[in-house]
């Protein structure tokens, strides 16, 4: 097998001291002559340095040097040192896989953080924890970790220390597979990264969405985003992120079988893992070049480049990558009819079982190894490791299906706790609110005593006085009318909130009803009388539910999006991006429901037309435009979707020949109180809460919505958006 170098973020390299790129060697010699002569809190974070310079080179050693930090940190009880020193230890289990050890040297490095008073420093702990708890799979905790961080991170506006965790979140949901949702995150941190001009933080971010791509067999847009990392790190001399851009780009072109492209790569990631010292990405380019030479049948460099490989992870113990290459040599031997060799070697592979505990490179031996007692006619040992295999394939199933199982749960859990935290943030709100009031209540009170004070010294001190004492309380009784009056209009808003509230609670309840009645009426039926209909009425039925659960959903997707507009949690991330594709794609999601009235969508929107706006908001309301004409069109009508670039904005309209408005309607339309709602051409169904949701994103965007419509001929709706940064 061909060795991916992971994309995982790693927080420690982010940490207080600065990681190494060039001549490892000549630093750590240069560090340790400088210990020599340092002071005791110098030598904690010199130690630290010196650990993390052996990572990759001796991870023992860079244990070591953790642990002599964290005694003199111990010995200084320093917060701020100790908070390192942990962390350092933290670092060092973490590469040699002591996840468990790693969380519990995180923890105390937070403690001592939070104690030091550096809430930042916490973060990154949290960051690292959330590192390992993904190394061992425990995603939810991971999620956790995270999400604190980036709290702690918005409060103190680190947005670049932020994006490095919603990188971390991106990971965790590449790891259960919710491929959106880890490109979501990596965007979110590449945008910060851009707009904040970080290449270090942008040229990662570019080498996990790589990985994204490579793992869906995105080949052409995974070698887009490698060679965009490359070009980054180029930039920068980072010759340890070169080494490894250069790994993945050689894998990406050997996938595309472009050979020499993949072997240029293979060694320049080898020359460049040299040259830093780095014995592990030494290993693991042999062992891909040997692939590579497999592959072509050059067999004689295949075997060099093999058993160099081999040599460098038996003595770095990496027990996994020495149990890949033994595979690899064992199936050379194979292909080249050596089979006495190959035989050697695959046991070999097999006698490190115990230690990988790899179910893959398990069944590979095991697959070998029938190979080769078949060809020695040796039938029931071929027999013995043919079931091996398929038992081994089956186990790897098996915990493939519970990863899915863990997956769900994790999927679940992480949206739980997102909406705990927007709660949560609601109370805080709600708290600040009364806090405040309070607050005001208490200056009043105090203003109020003062002027009382005033009035009756100035009372008793002569009669000269009274005429500015009488224009004093005057004023006093003017700001009581002022703060009456506030106190009036206050209660008539929030009479007039609440009666719309109610309104709205009143349409929502009606109009869930009506779904909620047919899914339950007809899933009744069908589940008490399933035999006594006919295939042709089950259908009947089903699509019925089905069609209910798309309006009860579309509803239940309108109203989180208002009640997030109203809480103010919908978040904006407005940048220039091209209006056609976003409307294009949104003509596609509706081509199924347009096709079925029979009505043409066409779209007039030039590919050079470029907006200031979120992307997904500019969907969302397009969504509900287009819906909302293919809802009021009837058969064989049509919809025109056009835009227009003026001076400072541009103009996105949507024409339908539909049933159209009149003006007591369009005046009634925005509004939730009034409430217009009423059925399609089609007898579809609908609250009318879409278009308030439009209003309110269309104006939070910087931009305005207009309708111009006549009875019987058909509506446009018009909105803008704005073509440069706004506030």
């Amino acid at each position: 097998m061909k060795s991916k170098v992971i994309n995982i973020l790693l927080f420690f390299l982010i940490g207080s001291q600065v990681s190494f790129g060039q001549s490892i060697r000549g630093k750590i010699d240069r560090l340790s002559k400088d210990i020599t002569t340092a002071s005791e809190s110098e030598k904690v974070l010199l130690l630290d340095t010196l650990s993390r310079a052996y990572w990759d080179i001796a991870p023992d050693t860079s244990l070591m040097y953790a642990q002599k930090s964290l005694e003199i940190a111990q010995k200084l009880k320093n917060n701020f040192l100790l908070g390192e020193a942990h962390n350092s230890i933290g670092n060092a289990y973490g590469t040699i896989n002591e996840h468990e050890k790693s969380i519990i040297s995180y923890q105390k490095s937070k403690e001592f953080r939070e104690k030091d008073g550096n809430l930042l420093n916490a973060s990154k702990s949290l960051g690292n924890m959330g590192v390992a708890y993904l190394s061992l799979g425990r995603y939810t905790e991971a999620i956790d970790s995270y999400i604190q961080a980036i709290e702690i991170c918005e409060k103190h506006e680190d947005y670049s220390l932020q994006a490095s965790y919603y990188t971390g979140i991106a990971d965790i949901y590449s790891a259960i597979r919710e491929s959106n949702k880890a490109l979501e995150y990596s965007i979110k941190a590449a945008n910060i990264y851009i707009h904040y001009k970080d290449k270090e933080g942008l040229a990662s971010t570019y080498a996990f969405i790589g990985s994204l791509h490579h793992s869906l067999k995105n080949n052409s847009l995974a070698l887009e985003y490698y060679l965009k990392a490359y070009e980054l790190n180029s930039q920068l001399n980072n010759i340890n992120g070169i080494s490894r851009n250069s790994n993945n780009l050689g894998i990406v072109y050997d996938d595309l079988n472009e050979t020499d492209k993949a072997l240029e790569y293979y060694n320049k990631a080898l020359e460049l893992s040299q040259q830093l010292g780095r014995k592990k990405g030494i290993a693991l380019a042999y062992n891909n070049i040997g692939f590579l030479y497999v592959r072509t049948k050059m067999y004689n460099l295949a075997k060099q480049a093999y058993f160099k490989s081999l040599e460098i992870s038996h003595s770095l113990k990496e027990y996994s990558t020495e149990m890949n290459t033994l595979n690899n040599i064992a199936k050379l031997y194979y292909y080249t009819n050596n089979y006495a060799e190959a035989e050697v070697y695959v046991n070999k592979a097999l006698e490190l079982d115990s230690r990988v505990k790899d179910i893959e490179y398990t069944a590979e031996s095991h697959e070998i190894l029938g190979l080769l007692m078949e060809k020695k006619k040796e039938y029931v040992e071929a027999l013995y490791h043919t079931k091996k295999l398929l038992e081994l394939r089956d186990s790897l199933y098996s915990k493939e299906r519970n990863q899915q199982v863990l997956e769900t749960q994790t999927r679940f859990d992480t949206e739980r706790k997102e909406k705990e935290i927007q709660l949560l943030r609601k109370d805080n709100a709600i708290s600040d609110l009364e806090n405040q009031k309070y607050r005001n209540f208490l200056k009043f009170s105090f203003a109020l005593s003062i002027i009382f004070i005033l009035f009756s010294i100035l009372f008793f001190r002569n009669s000269q006085a009274k005429k500015k004492t009488n224009k004093m309380l005057s004023d006093s009784n003017k700001l009581f009318e002022d703060a009456n009056k506030r106190l009036l209009d206050s209660e008539k808003n929030l009479k007039e909130l609440n009666a719309t509230k109610d309104k709205f609670f009143s349409i929502i309840a009606h109009d869930l009803k009506n779904p909620f009645s047919a899914v339950m009426g007809f899933s009744e039926a069908l589940h008490k009388n399933f035999s006594d209909f006919t295939e042709e009425e089950k259908r009947q039925y089903i699509g019925i539910i089905y069609e209910s659960s798309v309006n009860l959903y579309k509803l239940l997707e309108n109203l989180l999006q208002w009640s997030r507009s109203q809480l103010g949690t919908m978040p904006i991330n407005p940048e220039f991006a091209p209006i056609q594709p976003i409307i294009s794609e949104e003509i596609e999601n509706f081509s199924a429901q347009a096709t079925k009235k029979s009505i043409k969508i066409s779209s007039l929107v030039d590919s050079n037309i470029i907006a200031f706006s979120d992307k997904n908001l500019v969907a969302l309301i397009t969504r509900n435009l287009i819906g909302n004409a293919i809802k009021f069109t009837s058969e064989n009508g049509k919809i025109t979707i056009y835009a227009t670039e003026k001076e400072n904005f541009v103009e996105i309209s949507i024409s339908d020949s539909g049933v159209g408005l009149t003006k007591q309607e369009i005046s009634n339309l925005f509004l939730l109180d009034s409430s217009f709602t009423t059925r399609g051409t089609d007898n579809e169904t609908g609250s009318g809460l879409g278009l308030i949701i439009c209003k309110e994103l269309i104006e939070k965007s910087g931009g305005q919505i207009e309708i111009k419509s006549e009875k019987g001929i058909g509506s446009t709706f018009t909105f803008t958006l704005p073509k440069n940064h706004w506030k």
